[in-house]
């Protein structure tokens, strides 16, 4: 399966201490910020969509 290119932007307003926390948490698991972000998002929506399809199946 191809990879999608990122080509789009978004932007959020956070808290230093949140800053920093993702900050640390990346460098931890030697990923860029922004790349820790995006696979946080992508996994909680992919357990969204998991569930809502199991649901539909009941």
């Amino acid at each position: 399966m191809e990879k999608e290119k990122a080509t789009n932007q978004i932007g959020i307003r956070i808290t230093d201490t949140l800053k920093e926390r993702i900050n640390q948490r990346a460098a931890e698991e030697g990923r860029t910020p922004s790349n820790f972000v995006i696979n946080i998002v992508t996994k909680y929506l992919d357990e969204v969509d998991n569930a809502k399809r199991l649901l539909e199946k009941k």
